[in-house]
């Protein structure tokens, strides 16, 4: 077969799509498009590659202008052993739809970005997919979703001026709203009314997923007085309704630290995860979740200190 010849590979040969045509393309022509790596080329990745002596998967290359979306490495490693042509498949879209393509790629394989490297490229899919969910990006990105309401933080404001966003739009491909304590609110609210009705009925009728209805209703101790339904009793200090607390609701801080603080909550349904996490994401989630257990700490001793000159200074 000539380096100009057509082929045709089945997706598992080639790039998961059925019947993808992988074109034999000179590698003069190719060049390097968007980068999701910050800092030098790492030689040792390229020469394992180059190892390899180009038996490797297609680079994927955006047709319009024959620039690299996926396989900069392999690119690198076909030019270091004077390879003249290279498989390529080709992508029809714009930047941002290359972009997107890319993270794709690099999260099923390859070198795993650094965290930093991630961190970049989420705050990059911010830019221009403000409304997309802290969890959608994460996915993306393999981040945390609280990383990324973090990083949201940081995006300038004045892009939001006039066009604030009330809602977000989640993976699954539904809109869900920013205020996660308004959300619960509805919730609430429901489950006062018709507190029968099935987790994925009140999902329904609130817009939000069974998993918050679960949330909340776990929380909730619905209780009947002559008739009505009266607000969630603390059932214990384990099963606070934080949203519901009328300290919290008293002011404009108190009900914003109450929705997050029940947004973050976590409990031993991590055990359901252990084992699902991929081996090459485990040191990542492990650094993340010793960085989690850090800030709570740091969190509970700053509260405990302000006690402490409260009492102090009520003394004196």
């Amino acid at each position: 077969m000539s380096d100009s010849a057509m082929v045709f590979e089945s997706a598992e040969a080639a790039t998961g799509s059925p019947m993808v045509a992988v074109n034999r393309v000179e590698v003069a022509s190719l060049r390097p498009g968007l980068k999701l790596r910050l800092g030098e080329v790492n030689r040792d990745h390229v020469n394992v590659i180059a190892s390899s002596e180009g038996d490797w998967p297609p680079i994927v290359v955006r047709r319009a202008d024959n620039a690299i979306v996926d396989g900069h490495y392999r690119y690198l490693a076909a030019r270091q052993l004077g390879h003249t042509h290279v498989n390529c498949v080709y992508f029809d879209g714009g930047e941002q739809a290359a972009f997107l393509e890319a993270l794709e790629r690099n999260r099923n394989h390859g070198l795993p970005l650094s965290l930093r490297e991630r961190e970049r490229a989420a705050m990059q899919l911010l830019a221009f997919r403000r409304d997309w969910s802290d969890r959608r990006i994460a996915e993306l990105c393999s981040l945390a979703p609280g990383t990324v309401g973090r990083l949201r933080t940081h995006l300038p404001r004045s892009n939001e001026q006039g066009n604030q966003l009330h809602s977000r739009l989640g993976k699954d491909g539904k809109l869900r709203p920013v205020d996660p304590s308004a959300s619960r609110a509805r919730i609430m609210k429901v489950l006062q009314t018709k507190p029968d009705q099935s987790l994925r009925e009140i999902a329904r009728l609130t817009g939000t997923s069974p998993a918050t209805v679960r949330s909340v209703r776990s929380r909730l101790n619905l209780v009947s007085n002559e008739g009505h339904q009266e607000e969630a009793t603390l059932a214990s200090p384990a099963n606070v309704a934080w949203g519901a607390d009328s300290a919290l609701k008293s002011t404009d801080e108190g009900r914003g630290f109450a929705g997050w603080f029940e947004e973050t909550d976590v409990d031993d349904q991590w055990r359901n995860f252990v084992g699902g996490i991929p081996i090459s994401r485990i040191y990542e989630v492990s650094d993340e979740a010793r960085r989690r257990a850090g800030e709570w700490l740091a969190f509970a001793s700053t509260l405990e200190e302000r006690a402490k000159r409260r009492h102090s200074s009520v003394s004196v």
